[in-house]
């Protein structure tokens, strides 16, 4: 097969001719749109695709929608430096400043140094970022703090369990206490039908 393309008939010549359909809306088309002559084509291997491509289909289309430029300016702005592609590329997180001023993130723990001016009060909020490189920064109200990683906290040591007294035991919802006045009422009722 010497011709490895093949063409096949257009959807405006399947219909009729194209010269009595041209310009006319399309009868089941719901934007209103016209008939297209296009042809499809097979086209085999990468390399014919592609030169197929930058050969005839791109000048055909670039002839019929490219555009020329209103103005000469060019208003793009400069690519972002590589602090600012840093800042922008980082995970964010707000957090709790405990009273004792440590601040807690992904199960560590940051101490806040006191500082003069931009400090984070007792239960204020921060801003953990972790930057691309695991780089960690605490921020409040845009203002980084400075900060020192500290060991966790110990856990307070088990305490002895005390026997549980009868008084403290969980009575099920709705039954007052013994000492409730409705208690007592019904039993000064008993005691006093039974003397009778």
């Amino acid at each position: 097969m010497e011709n490895s393309r093949r063409e096949f008939p257009t959807l405006s010549t399947a219909l009729g001719n194209p010269a009595d359909r041209a310009g006319f809306p399309h009868p089941h088309s719901a934007d209103g749109g016209f008939y297209i002559d296009t042809t499809f084509k097979l086209l085999p291997p990468h390399a014919e695709a592609k030169a197929y491509l930058e050969a005839e289909y791109l000048p055909e289309h670039n002839g019929r929608f490219a555009r020329g430029a209103a103005r000469p300016e060019d208003y793009h702005r400069r690519a972002p430096g590589a602090a600012e592609l840093d800042r922008i590329f980082r995970l964010e997180s707000e957090r709790a400043v405990s009273p004792d001023r440590v601040v807690r993130y992904a199960n560590r723990f940051f101490q806040l140094e006191r500082q003069r001016c931009h400090y984070a009060p007792a239960k204020g909020k921060v801003v953990v970022c972790e930057g691309r490189d695991g780089s960690l920064a605490i921020e409040y109200r845009g203002q980084a703090l400075c900060w020192h990683e500290i060991p966790a906290p110990a856990k307070p040591k088990g305490q002895a369990k005390r026997p549980v007294l009868a008084a403290e035991k969980v009575r099920p919802k709705g039954v007052p206490p013994p000492d409730h006045p409705w208690r007592q009422a019904a039993c000064r009722g008993r005691e006093s039908r039974a003397i009778l």
